[in-house]
């Protein structure tokens, strides 16, 4: 007999996590090195006029940040460098995840892509991503 948790309410984002955890749990015997891997937190906001997202990147340097937006998405990907212990230090655990590192986050309506603005401070990333101006729904008069 299987032992289920109860959960009192419906949390999309915790199921979604935990059928993510499954299937790399399952994917990590074909890949153990996605086990190891560092995966940044995002947060996508909306205004009228644009969408906010923030990436949390601690100790990673703007350099190893490679940002790259499309109209329908953004792609943040990167490394995120083990520090290596000196002969007079041992390592007795570590839980920081390192490695090469790629997020993707679709938009939910087209922006205009190469008018984001960017800024990284404190291991935030954050870029706003002006949405895209539809033309006014005018009536055209056509004469023939």
């Amino acid at each position: 007999m299987a032992v289920i948790r109860y959960r009192p309410f419906f949390d999309i984002d915790t199921e979604l996590r935990t059928l993510q955890g499954e299937v790399n749990r399952l994917f990590g015997a074909i890949n153990p090195l996605d086990e190891s891997s560092f995966v940044p937190r995002a947060e996508l906001t909306e205004t009228p006029e644009s969408f906010q997202i923030c990436f949390e990147l601690p100790g990673i340097a703007k350099e190893d940040l490679t940002v790259e937006v499309t109209p329908d998405s953004v792609r943040v990907a990167g490394h995120r460098k083990a520090v290596k212990p000196t002969e007079t230090a041992l390592s007795h655990r570590t839980e920081f995840r390192y490695g090469a590192f790629e997020r993707v986050i679709g938009l939910p309506t087209e922006v205009q892509h190469n008018e984001t603005q960017a800024q990284y401070d404190n291991g935030i990333l954050h870029l706003t991503l002006p949405k895209r101006v539809t033309e006014d729904k005018t009536v055209h008069k056509v004469t023939f």
